[in-house]
This record gives C-alpha cells, sequence and structure tokens, in this order.
C-alpha cells in the first residue's frame, strides 16, 4: 500500500532556539498556527499582516478562545519572498503553520531533535494529528489515495 500524499508533503523546517527562521507561505490577510503551549496542551493562533487599515489589531499572535496577546519571537510577512519570518524563534513558536483557509501548511520543529521524523507526543507533524481521547490513537486530517 503506498499514500500518494505522503510523497508530496513538504519537509518540515528545522531550527533551534532564537534562530530567525523563514517559513514560504502564499499571501495571505491572516496566518494560523497550532502550537504546545504546555505538554499536551494545544492552541490555535492567528497571526494578521498589517496592511495600514488594521494597525490596531495585526503584527501579532493572537490565541484564538482568549484573545489575548500570546508571548512568541517577531513574526513578519515578506511579500518579495513570500514568506513569513520570525526572528529569534521561540519554544512558543514550534508548531504547524498554515493559512487562513487551511489549503496550505508548513510545521517547524526544534532542531534538538536528533530524528527528521517526530514522536507521537508532538504537536508539529507532515500532517495535521487529531489525537483521540486515549492520546495513542493518531488520525490525520488529510485525506490520502491509496494504492494497493
Amino acid at each position: 500500500m503506498i499514500r500518494q500524499c505522503l510523497l508530496t508533503t513538504p519537509r518540515p523546517i528545522n531550527a533551534a532556539f532564537f534562530d530567525n527562521v523563514t517559513i514560504p507561505m502564499p499571501v495571505s490577510a491572516n496566518y494560523r498556527r497550532i502550537v504546545e503551549m504546555t505538554y499536551g496542551v494545544k492552541e490555535e493562533q492567528l497571526y494578521r499582516v498589517c496592511n495600514g487599515k488594521n494597525k490596531k489589531t495585526c503584527g501579532y499572535w493572537e490565541n484564538i478562545q482568549t484573545k489575548a496577546k500570546v508571548e512568541s519571537g517577531k513574526t513578519t510577512y515578506n511579500k518579495n519572498k513570500k514568506a513569513l519570518i520570525i526572528k529569534k524563534i521561540l519554544r512558543t513558536d514550534f508548531g504547524i503553520y498554515y493559512t487562513q483557509n487551511s489549503r496550505y501548511e508548513k510545521s517547524t520543529f526544534d532542531s534538538r531533535n536528533s530524528s527528521d521524523t517526530p514522536t507521537p507526543h508532538e504537536i508539529s507533524g507532515l500532517l495535521l494529528p487529531i489525537l483521540n481521547s486515549d492520546s495513542k490513537n493518531v488520525s490525520f486530517t488529510q485525506q490520502c489515495n491509496v494504492q494497493q
């Protein structure tokens, strides 16, 4: 059995704490990420790109549920490079990044992990994991064409 989607999934970005990271992303007004703020607790966050009309609500990561600002590395979007740039990445910046419409996603990993493949309990992954209540069975949101 071959899962075609695994062959085309982009490689994650490895980075160390306080590195400057460039995450290739298409142009969008908003970006989202899922990060693990504390062990086992995942949080969705929103970033609004500044456009001149939204000065009070742009340029920072915001918790979707509480609407509070989240501590993170300085994040900007570079239109020429078509990339999110995070300066001095923090532990809270490692996770899965995607566009507002969830059609494009990219993962970041802590480079101190010696393996290229993340362990199941990590927030980041090549596919967006949904952990079941027992946290051992992992299903993925991306659908794959299976060949036998």
